[in-house]
């Protein structure tokens, strides 16, 4: 679990330190004699792009990514920021009559970041929700590590500490989830399927443009000189908090993510209007950062539980994370916007109280749905229909009972226990025996024994002929 953490965020730093309005973009974009908002923009929008078209890819195939695509999309991530920095450094010249160059660097990474950050987020529905928060936390820990170092050091060796990043968290897919690649993800799901309800997208939506309007806050303020560190440690920190009471709570209860958000923001934005130069400023900024980062794992969760359900997660994976990028992407043209018709004196605090009423909404979103959580053994509990029928569980289910029907054709006794039921259904999405027992939470040597049991109630004698035999049904 740490090398996951440590490859995720090593990718998460690649991100925050250049493209995502890092400390290193605006004097890359000096060089070329553009507007870094503009790389950004860009960089956003051919994510966005990407994450779009893949995740509708991965619908109608059953090849999650090929191994070369990684392989090339990690050239791409590593290329970017070195030819970013290293033509301007050669020729000035070709970077001040060719700033075209800039932004097809800009574009080419957007479009090369959907397929890494995706499989990462696929990695998360392989493992309990809460190692999958544990996961998470040590990634922004380490990513905002390497953020406030791009805030010191020079343009050139920063660029070049980012051009290792893809390379290395590529290197770190490969050996610790070699099965990724090694098996196909079954199953028919329709391609019209949508495992997002409205109600998700609003929340997205909402959340995330305040989001991005919160971010443009924290660039545009000046009268709080340490604000930048504040806003990357004070998220941090948060997060690991969130992340350890995640694993010790009874059940995996998402609730308790979102639940604190509604008062946090509430009080942090009414506390902001008092202007930085109080001393209740810093107090403001902090609830609103703890607001925001609890706000952030849930859906980043939230998209994980959604996707663990579905017999294509790395579809699901793609659409969700498409969902944000988009939202993200809203939010900052929408400041743009705003800035042209106010004659660039966009004020903080009117960047703030839209901020507010967005935040707001969207806590309010869920604010009366009902409780989704989970046991230690991955099982989903919910009163009502919710967020989860909206997957293909359904589909799942009377394939499984396809399977019972075959099983009991073989002679009494032989139909499919509901444990043997569930490590047949991480058999079928290419799981190995260690990842089915940490996500049952039960002994290796016990999922073994399950497979044996389901080897001969369904009269296959491998792996492959298991899903074979499911995808004839």
């Amino acid at each position: 679990m740490l090398f996951h953490a440590i490859g995720f965020g090593l990718y998460v730093s690649w991100l925050w330190m250049l493209f995502l309005e890092g400390p290193l973009l605006a004097p890359a974009a000096a060089l070329w004699q553009i507007q870094p908002n503009n790389l950004f923009l860009l960089f956003l929008c051919c994510n966005s792009i990407g994450f779009y078209f893949l995740g509708f890819t991965l619908r109608t195939r059953s090849l999650i990514v090929e191994r070369n695509m990684f392989n090339y999309c990690a050239v791409l991530l590593s290329l970017g920021p070195v030819l970013l920095g290293g033509i301007p450094f050669l020729d000035s010249e070709i970077a001040a009559n060719h700033a075209w160059l800039a932004y097809v660097l800009a574009g080419a990474a957007g479009f090369a970041g959907a397929p890494f950050m995706a499989v990462w987020l696929e990695f998360f529905t392989m493992i309990r929700l809460d190692r999958a928060a544990a996961v998470l936390a040590g990634a922004i820990t380490i990513a905002t590590g390497f953020t406030l170092l791009g805030g010191v050091v020079k343009l050139v060796p920063g660029l070049m500490i980012i051009a290792i990043m893809p390379i290395a968290s590529l290197a770190l897919i490969k050996k610790q989830t070699r099965h990724w690649f090694n098996y196909q993800v079954q199953g028919n799901v329709t391609a019209g399927l949508d495992p997002f309800p409205i109600r998700i997208k609003v929340l997205f939506a909402l959340f995330y443009i305040a989001g991005g309007l919160m971010f443009k806050i924290v660039t545009l303020e000046q009268s709080f000189p340490y604000l930048f560190c504040v806003a990357n440690i004070s998220y941090a920190v948060i997060t690991i908090i969130a992340a350890v009471l995640f694993h010790y709570s009874s059940k995996y209860d998402l609730s308790m993510l979102y639940r604190p958000t509604l008062p946090l923001l509430s009080i942090g934005f009414l506390l902001f209007f008092s202007r930085w130069e109080n001393q209740l400023a810093i107090v403001s900024f902090l609830l609103i950062q703890a607001g925001f980062a609890l706000f952030d794992m849930y859906t980043w969760l939230l998209i994980v539980r959604i996707a663990n359900h579905h017999a294509k997660p790395a579809a699901v994976c793609c659409m969700g994370l498409f969902l944000i990028t988009f939202s993200i992407l809203s939010g900052n043209l929408a400041f743009t916007m705003f800035n042209v018709f106010m004659g660039n004196q966009l004020q903080v605090e009117f960047l703030a109280l839209i901020a507010g009423v967005l935040s707001l909404m969207s806590a309010l979103v869920f604010s009366d749905s009902k409780e989704v959580s989970s046991d230690k053994d991955g099982s989903v509990y919910s009163s009502e229909t919710d967020i989860l029928a909206h997957t293909d569980i359904t589909n799942q289910a009377a394939q499984m009972d396809t399977l019972d029907f075959e099983c009991k054709q073989e002679g009494e006794g032989s139909v499919l226990t509901e444990r043997e039921k569930e490590v047949l259904g991480l058999l079928l999405k290419g799981r190995s025996a260690r990842v089915i027992g940490e996500t049952l939470n039960v002994s290796a040597n016990t999922v073994k024994f399950h497979i044996k049991n389901i080897y001969e109630k369904t009269g296959v004698k491998n792996r492959q002929k298991l899903l074979d035999m499911f995808e004839n049904f």
